[in-house]
């Protein structure tokens, strides 16, 4: 007896009741380098942020807002400060761990530099977050 299944795939792959050790390895080094490329493009966004306040003139929240509350308030790149420091809270976040591991001083300053980044956009969800994280 043929199923619709077997019409389709003709080759049979037998299930496998666990995962091997090398397929448990892949997973670990994709994760790692999923991971490292997310440090890469938060660093780069980091950066990019802490040079546009002072060459972008929108890039702090100005006294033409409709909430005069978030006047002086840092937002980089983003349109609000709320996106800004969760972005800038996971970087910090991610180099915190990232500086326990390897290259402390590299690490260490990129997670301080998302901190203060973090505290600059007076995001107070975000602030809240990063001494849970660790």
């Amino acid at each position: 007896m043929v199923s619709e299944a077997t019409a389709f795939f003709p080759v049979r792959i037998p299930a496998r009741a666990a995962w091997s050790f090398a397929d448990a390895a892949f997973v670990c080094f994709l994760l790692q380098r999923s991971l490292a490329l997310t440090r890469g493009v938060l660093a780069v966004v980091l950066l990019i942020n802490w040079a546009s306040i002072p060459l972008v003139h929108n890039a702090i929240h100005l006294a033409g807002e409709t909430d005069p509350g978030l006047v002086g308030d840092w937002r980089g790149l983003y349109f609000h400060k709320n996106i800004a420091g969760s972005v800038s809270a996971m970087t910090a976040i991610l180099f915190f761990f990232q500086a326990l591991k390897s290259r402390p001083l590299l690490n260490g300053a990129f997670c301080l530099g998302g901190m203060g980044f973090t505290v600059m956009t007076v995001s107070k969800s975000s602030i809240g977050l990063l001494p849970v994280a660790p």
